[in-house]
């Protein structure tokens, strides 16, 4: 009787305790589930935020397209505040600092410049160029009409004029008050940078 009694109360005590362990089980399943519902919640807010916060490819587009057309306008308002030089803009005198033999006037009349060249090649000889023009945005003035003519001295007042020729072609480029010629008929001054005279 003993023996059956402590088997039935070991059984019942197992019971119980499978019963505890069963409850506890649960408990943990709750919290587990719980917490899964919190990491959920969690995770669509984030995910929620970055679509918020991610431009689709239309925005993306759309944006580019209003950063281009602001840049356009932002250049088109600076082309349109510098004014276009005026046509005497380069008038003056242009002399070489290694050949001041060598003198460059230019003077704009009626909205067509002029340019005349003189060069004392030798105490017995000179050379005149004349050309006229237009200067473009970049500076520069192409021409297709020079003259050339040398002078020969035979004393202080006598002398003899040759042309040369009266269709020559070149062009000069004035950049920050310097100016280069590039004579396409004799290669005259190629190297030269003729300095504006204040």
């Amino acid at each position: 009787m003993k023996r059956k009694g402590l088997i039935i109360t070991l059984l019942l005590s197992t019971s119980l305790m499978l019963s505890a362990c069963s409850n506890k089980k649960d408990d943990k399943d709750t919290v587990t589930a719980s917490f899964s519902e919190t990491v959920t919640v969690d995770t669509n807010e984030s995910v929620t935020e970055t679509n918020e916060i991610a431009p689709t490819d239309d925005e993306t587009l759309a944006t580019t397209v209003k950063s281009e057309e602001s840049e356009s306008n932002t250049d088109e308002t600076e082309d349109s505040t510098n004014e276009p030089l005026s046509a005497d803009f380069y008038d003056g005198t242009y002399m070489d600092s290694k050949d001041t033999n060598t003198i460059i006037e230019i003077s704009t009349n009626d909205d067509i410049t002029t340019v005349s060249i003189s060069s004392a090649i030798s105490v017995t000889q000179s050379c005149e160029w004349t050309f006229s023009g237009k200067f473009d945005e970049n500076g520069t003035l192409s021409y297709s009409n020079c003259k050339k003519t040398t002078t020969n001295y035979t004393d202080e007042t006598t002398f003899t004029k040759e042309k040369n020729y009266k269709k020559g072609k070149g062009s000069i480029t004035i950049i920050d008050n310097i100016l280069t010629w590039n004579d396409n008929e004799e290669g005259t001054c190629a190297e030269a940078a003729f300095e504006k005279l204040q």
